[in-house]
This record gives C-alpha cells, sequence and structure tokens, in this order.
C-alpha cells in the first residue's frame, strides 16, 4: 500500500438532520478493485 499523500479538498456542510451516507458514497465505491 502506497502512503498517503497531501489532500486538497473542499468541504461541503450538510445541514440534515439525518444524512444517508450511502447517497453522499455509495457502498459499491468503498470496495477494493
Amino acid at each position: 500500500m502506497t502512503p498517503f499523500t497531501t489532500l486538497t479538498a473542499v468541504a461541503v456542510p450538510l445541514d440534515l438532520v439525518n444524512v444517508d451516507t450511502d447517497r453522499i458514497l455509495p457502498a459499491r465505491f468503498l470496495r477494493m478493485p
């Protein structure tokens, strides 16, 4: 596994009571190739 490098990104606040993380990043994208 390669070491983690610096990540530059924009954070997005979600003004919701309950956040469904599967709508943000579906589980099919969390699997290893």
